[in-house]
């Protein structure tokens, strides 16, 4: 089973349509949207934005649908003209925005604790 969280309707609304043997539940508050897309068995949620909520949707997926992978379906911020909705966008890295300790004399997005303002993705 595949995992698909997005933060915003438009994010999700669109994966669910189009699920056949579509089953829904709502957990903590999360609506959770199961069923078969393209052929593959797959639950959807949205989680609103946030790290806390995409954190909280995350581990209340694994503990209930145990999916084998996770993907997060979103905008990205509208990275950029030559992206299409339903195309598919895999980060080389992330960048941390929502946290700012430039203040105390860091970088602009320097992570402390991790010594790094780019995260790699896993390969």
């Amino acid at each position: 089973m595949i995992g698909l969280i997005g933060a915003m309707p438009m994010e999700v609304d669109g994966l669910k349509e189009r699920m056949e043997r579509r089953e829904t539940e709502t957990v903590a508050g999360i609506e959770f949207c199961r069923g078969i897309l393209s052929g593959v068995p797959c639950v959807a949620a949205r989680c609103n934005p946030g790290k806390v909520n995409a954190a909280l949707c995350t581990q209340i997926m694994i503990t209930e649908y145990r999916p084998g992978l996770i993907l997060n379906s979103g905008v990205a911020g509208g990275i950029g003209a030559d992206v299409h909705i339903g195309d598919l966008v895999i980060s080389s890295a992330v960048v941390q925005h929502d946290m700012d300790t430039s203040p105390l004399g860091d970088k602009k997005g320097y992570l402390s604790g991790i010594g790094l303002i780019r995260i790699p993705a896993s390969p």
